[in-house]
């Protein structure tokens, strides 16, 4: 598919309007004349929608005053800070506010286009997507959690991989700290030292929050 000049869309009805995001979200949001684009194109717009750090873009527009939106973990506070009238989500995979759509990282941008999929032409035809990709339709929890979660992939002992693997397949369960050290056949004591070694050169700010 050939890209096209935004010029050629003037005065034209647009369903989706999309704003990807990307590491140079600053040399964007400074480009004055492609943010008025933005502008002016939302209006004309069915629904507004971005990726990632996409969302500065519409922000920087004027489009998420105090509207709820969500961004990648890594810039949500930076979000809220430099645009303070946006009610940020920084935990939400993607968020819908009216017309407005954002979502956090670039999969995230997966999980929205199923759920605009299931808007536009219902929940069989977004389960069946979802199934053929071999994805959930509507993914449990949010960002701090599948952030959390990635950080036992940098152990190199594959029974904390195993573990990881396991507590995203029951979700729904009660994992308490003596079900995951019943999964790994360790005594309550010697799975909490276990899990420590693993997760604390990773992530001591998270052993903080559950001490």
């Amino acid at each position: 598919m050939m890209s096209k000049p935004f010029s050629e869309f003037e005065n034209k009805a647009i369903d989706t309007l999309l704003i990807a995001g990307g590491a140079h979200k600053s040399s964007v949001i400074e480009n004055q004349p492609l943010i008025d684009s933005i502008r002016e194109a939302a209006q004309r717009a069915r629904r507004i929608a971005s990726i990632c750090t996409g969302t500065f873009a519409l922000a920087q527009a004027g489009l998420l005053d105090e509207r709820s939106a969500t961004t990648h973990w890594n810039w949500a506070e930076q979000l809220q800070e430099r645009y303070p009238k946006i009610k940020v989500q920084p935990d939400a995979i993607y968020k819908k506010d009216g017309k407005l759509y954002s979502s956090a990282g670039m999969t995230a941008g997966i999980d929205l286009a199923l759920a605009l999929t299931e808007e536009d032409l219902g929940r069989e035809t977004a389960l069946k997507i979802a199934q053929y990709s071999v994805m959930f339709l509507k993914r449990p929890g949010g960002q701090s959690q599948f952030s959390s979660v990635l950080s036992y992939q940098k152990s190199d002992d594959a029974r904390m991989i195993a573990l990881q693997e396991w507590i995203l397949a029951n979700l729904q369960q009660n994992l308490s700290v003596d079900r995951m050290a019943e999964f790994l056949n360790m005594a309550p004591r010697t799975f909490a030292r276990f899990f420590k070694q693993n997760v604390a050169p990773h992530r001591p700010n998270m052993l903080k929050r559950c001490a």
